[in-house]
């Protein structure tokens, strides 16, 4: 009886939880910004890039609620998207504010997904000395996890920093850095803190990349197989995540998210025909390979030729995020395996365990897939 009602209550758990990691899928794939800021003596050009979707979101700008904007929908936003950035783009030059001008609006593509370009131009009467960008888009709550990884072009130099709802601001120094908020001075300590939290954050919202992980451990027998497969899934993703990041080799978002989540419903499939993991490792690397390319989506075309630093960054933040969450997922299977299962047909609740499990993550992965081919 009590091994019945454990399985009864994870389901409901897993249920609730998978429930509203799926309402929050869109907003993982769709809630990173890019920002190219291109620094003059008496001028700052501000090329803000948003998703289609997160655009609409803000503004309902999609007149015919097809999911794709037009250029003549942009054309009619027009004014709204003048209101937009300066709303939510500050920039003073040595204190005096500049109103800015939107000088460009355009669709386009930055890591393989359609983006509304926005560049805005801000003036200045005099030569700056120091510019201060605040960057203010979502801050307001619509969206905490957004990011935007803004790149700035300063002298003949390109420095990354991402940007937050708590980390907008950018102090730019003619003749020196860039750097953040209250660092006094822009480096490399700063790029490895803002792209591993980064990536901590990439993978904790990677809700499907989790639930992949999860499906592959949850038919593991023993810690040696759980170290080969996590491992293994390392290496492969680490593998396409620098291949994608310094464009040597990448595939378009329309691919590898749909690709994803069938690698989600195989794993489920596997364990639901009790298929053997002894090579499961191997699953794990080959698929890993795929996940990287996902991992890679927000990096891809964005680093500038300082790509070392902010690339093991983001992986470290990556496996970081990773080991937290099997830190605690591991001992809890382990727990319910060992010692909340009832002693008497244990075997036999670890495979219902497994396979109402299973049929969940597959499910997820079904939910997915027609969302991201729709």
């Amino acid at each position: 009886m009590m091994g019945g009602r454990l399985l009864v209550l994870l389901a409901v758990l897993f249920i609730f939880a998978g429930a509203g990691a799926a309402d929050r899928a869109s907003a993982h794939f769709a809630s990173t910004g890019f920002s190219d800021i291109r620094v003059e003596t008496q001028d700052l050009y501000y090329s803000l890039y948003l998703s289609e979707h997160d655009l609409d979101q803000a503004l309902s700008i999609d007149g015919d609620g097809d999911g794709v904007l037009s250029e003549e929908e942009l054309d009619a936003a027009g004014e709204a998207l003048e209101t937009f950035v300066s709303n939510y783009l500050i920039v003073t030059g040595d204190g005096k504010l500049s109103d800015g001008a939107l000088e460009k609006i355009e669709l386009t593509e930055r890591s393989g997904t359609p983006v509304v370009g926005m560049t805005v131009r801000y003036r200045f009467e005099q030569p700056i000395d120091r510019y201060m960008v605040q960057y203010g888009v979502f801050a307001d709550g619509t969206d905490p996890n957004h990011r935007n990884l803004a790149t700035v072009h300063l002298g003949g130099q390109s420095i990354e920093q991402v940007l937050s709802p708590t980390n907008n601001l950018i102090q730019i120094k003619q003749g020196g850095d860039t750097v953040g908020a209250g660092d006094g001075k822009a480096s490399w300590v700063k790029t490895l803190k803002d792209y591993t939290a980064l990536g901590i954050h990439h993978i904790w919202t990677g809700f499907d990349h989790l639930l992949f992980l999860f499906g592959l451990l949850i038919a593991a027998r023993s810690f040696k197989a759980i170290l080969a497969i996590v491992t293994a899934f390392t290496i492969g993703h680490s593998v396409t995540l620098a291949l994608a990041s310094l464009g040597i080799f990448s595939l378009p978002a329309s691919i590898v998210e749909p690709l994803i989540a069938l690698s989600i419903i195989y794993i489920a499939v596997e364990n639901v025909i009790g298929k053997s993991t002894a090579r499961r490792w191997l699953t794990a690397l080959l698929f890993g390979l795929l996940h990287g390319f996902g991992f890679a989506g927000m990096l891809a075309d964005q680093l500038s030729d300082r790509v070392a630093l902010p690339l093991f960054a983001f992986n470290l933040g990556v496996e970081i995020g990773q080991v937290a969450v099997l830190a605690v997922a591991v001992p809890l299977l382990w727990l319910i395996r060992t010692r909340l299962l009832a002693p008497e047909g244990r075997q036999h609740h670890k495979q219902r365990l497994q396979l109402g499990a299973s049929v969940l993550i597959g499910g997820f992965g079904v939910f997915w897939f027609i969302e991201r081919i729709l």
